[in-house]
């Protein structure tokens, strides 16, 4: 999941590489501006035989002025790269650490779903429930230049099918602790129903989801 050493530090010389040739364009510019400055000056004074005195502190001036510009912009870019690079670092972080609850839920699937395959067996705990709010705070459209957007609605799903995996649970127990002895609930097993869709949508829906949102969350980071 995490680049080599060498594949970081390329990447960061192509955006600081970027951001140097962005300063100097800049610095570029103000010295196109100072050249047409001058050839007008000179027109000026071919022309219609109009003298502009320039003394040579203004002209330490003026470029006294575009240095002050330059290293301005140099600074503003080094900056805003420093920035955004910590800015992605967090995000990948952030990342990572989404990856490692979904590998927690997804080892309480598999036991829930283990649970489940056995008669009048209850799991005891809650299943883990990622905190999606904070994904979806955190989380920029896009990271390294790659939409998240899919991952978002994966979180989204994984979240709607773990709130119904609860409600099933209880819906379950009621059936089968509380009203067990019912002539029509022991004719129809809804239980035994229950049981088996929960194991259907943790294999079929929720663990997918899962295996599909590592796969985007290690093409995120690459």
């Amino acid at each position: 999941m995490k680049k080599t050493e060498k594949e970081n530090m390329e990447k960061n010389k192509s955006v600081l590489s970027k951001s140097i040739l962005q300063t100097a364009g800049g610095l570029l510019l103000f010295v196109l501006l100072l050249s047409l400055f001058w050839l007008f000056i000179y027109l000026i004074e071919k022309y219609l035989g109009i003298t502009l005195l320039i003394n040579k502190d203004d002209l330490n001036l003026v470029l006294a002025i575009i240095a002050t510009i330059g290293t301005a912009m140099y600074i503003y870019n080094s900056n805003k790269f420093e920035k955004e690079k910590e800015d992605i670092k967090r995000q990948v972080d952030l990342l990572i650490i989404l990856s490692e609850e979904l590998d927690f839920l997804s080892g309480n699937l598999k036991a829930y779903k283990e649970s489940f395959s056995k008669p009048n067996h209850y799991p005891l705990y809650e299943l883990w429930r990622v905190d999606t709010s904070l994904y979806f705070a955190k989380l920029s459209r896009k990271i390294n230049s790659k939409e998240t957007l899919e991952l978002k609605k994966n979180l989204m799903k994984i979240k709607d099918k773990i709130i119904l995996i609860s409600n099933f649970k209880s819906e379950m127990r009621t059936l089968e602790e509380d009203r067990g002895e019912e002539d029509l609930i022991k004719k129809i097993e809804p239980g035994k129903i229950i049981r088996k869709q929960i194991i259907t949508i943790i294999d079929k829906e929720i663990l997918p989801l899962i295996e599909n949102s590592k796969k985007i969350i290690t093409i995120l980071v690459d």
